[in-house]
């Protein structure tokens, strides 16, 4: 403990050791505590407010603050808000229905892997993003996103389709659960991939990298 003597108030630097448990808090009769900061910054948390009435450091009730890795684990296991710009096209999509923010990306294959590989490289970027992995839900008046174990949405159409028709299909449903989905078909002698995805999930910039690691993948890169 030590005085700032520009504040007329003490700081705890550290308390860890069982000698300063005795010690009676008189800082807090000092018309200016700044402590709480300080504590707060060695890597504590809990309820600050209370220790303004508690009379001794043994009847603090402070836990140990996360470390960054823990902290960081803990919220992607939580549901956290949307980001301004997200929270925008939500209540767009929501408010005109289906279609709208609904991206799709076609590609006509020439060559290709086996149908069981390109499901692979598919499964390998859902796994590796949890970003791709939300479910949004209302909270009061804001949405929250929380990431969920939902398998990677692959599919592998039997019957011939025209292209226009998945498309369309695609739109009309929408997205459940899964924002983002891929489907593999076949159309009079042509093999077609359809990619789709929520706007919320990805910008145009960020789906370029994507599919782009996607396409290594299918190459059989290492990434």
């Amino acid at each position: 403990v030590y005085l700032n003597p520009n504040s007329n108030a003490y700081f705890l630097t550290h308390f860890s050791h069982p000698s300063l448990l005795p010690l009676v808090i008189i800082l807090v009769s000092s018309p200016n505590l700044c402590f709480i900061s300080k504590i707060k910054s060695t890597g504590w948390n809990g309820e600050f407010g209370e220790l303004l009435s508690v009379q001794k450091i043994s009847e603090w009730e402070i836990k140990p603050a996360l470390n960054e890795t823990e902290n960081q684990d803990s919220k992607l296991e939580n549901s956290y808000p949307l980001s301004e710009m997200q929270q925008k096209i939500w209540n767009q999509s929501v408010a005109s229905g289906k279609g709208i923010y609904h991206e799709q990306f076609l590609f006509e294959l020439d060559k290709f892997p086996e149908v069981s590989e390109i499901r692979s490289a598919f499964s390998d970027i859902w796994n590796c993003f949890p970003q791709l992995r939300i479910k949004i839900e209302q909270s009061g008046n804001s949405w929250r996103q929380t990431i969920e174990d939902f398998p990677a949405d692959f599919r592998a159409l039997e019957t011939d389709q025209s292209p226009e028709i998945v498309l369309k299909n695609d739109i009309e449903e929408g997205f459940v659960n899964q924002l983002m989905r891929c489907v593999f078909f076949k159309f009079d002698k042509k093999f077609y991939l359809l990619w789709s995805h929520h706007h919320v999930l990805l910008d145009g910039w960020s789906v370029g990298i994507l599919i782009h690691r996607f396409i290594s993948l299918l190459d059989g890169e290492v990434i």
